[in-house]
């Protein structure tokens, strides 16, 4: 909760995390990213380089045949093609505005489980993982997707 005053009123407000309304963002689409760069005389082909702390493929879970669960999984569901959507939108901005689209994500690969919110030995095996494949030259993914 936070405080707040408007209008001589004082309360407070609910918050929650932007990814909400969206998993990744880059700019908005009706700005002219062309007349940006022009403006700030930047050299070169701008390069984006989008790390999504997340995997890709869908997820088999079964889940007890109650309203509780089926809602917890089904906004799960939700978030995660949210973000897969908000990456190719981000991908098609790109290509419209002549950006270099380079896309990194958890592999499907990385099948560790979260055993809590904040897991800290989940989070150091990720950790792991990112710095070995980034060690070793990470093969930035150029598309909205994985290759097959």
């Amino acid at each position: 909760m936070i405080e707040v005053e408007s209008s001589g009123l004082r309360g407070q407000e609910m918050h929650v995390d932007g990814g909400v309304t969206s998993q990744v963002f880059m700019y908005p689409a009706g700005l002219d990213w062309k007349k940006v760069t022009d403006r700030l005389k930047v050299p070169g082909r701008p390069k984006l380089f989008l790390i999504r702390n997340s995997r890709t493929d869908p997820e088999f879970k079964a889940v007890e045949r109650r309203v509780l669960p089926i809602m917890l999984r089904s906004v799960s569901s939700l978030i995660r093609t949210q973000g897969i959507g908000d990456i190719a939108t981000i991908y098609f901005l790109t290509r419209r505005d002549e950006v270099d689209f380079n896309l990194a994500y958890v592999p499907d690969t990385f099948n560790v489980e979260s055993r809590e919110s904040f897991d800290s030995e989940y989070m150091k095996k990720l950790f792991t993982l990112g710095y070995e494949e980034a060690r070793q030259g990470y093969p930035w993914i150029t598309g909205p997707m994985a290759p097959d």
